[in-house]
């Protein structure tokens, strides 16, 4: 079951990948970390990078999420 959810999160988030890679390089994104099991991206970034992803058709939602801990050693 892990397995199928890691594929699906995996081609999903393949096609938000060159959005993020563009706002990475632009620094309005400064952090990416993919989570396969629940098809999320936590990013950390800038107003108008976060308006850019949340505005993207393979977005479902921006939400604020600070409960969430940036794993040491982890970037875009």
């Amino acid at each position: 079951m892990v397995l199928a959810l890691e594929r699906v999160a995996a081609r999903q988030q393949a096609k938000l990948r060159p959005l993020l890679d563009r706002l990475v390089a632009d620094g309005s994104v400064g952090y990416v970390r993919p989570v396969a099991i629940i098809n999320r991206v936590i990013v950390e970034g800038t107003p108008t990078g976060l308006l850019a992803i949340g505005s993207s058709a393979e977005v479902a939602a921006v939400r604020s999420d600070w409960s969430s801990e940036r794993a040491s050693g982890t970037v875009a």
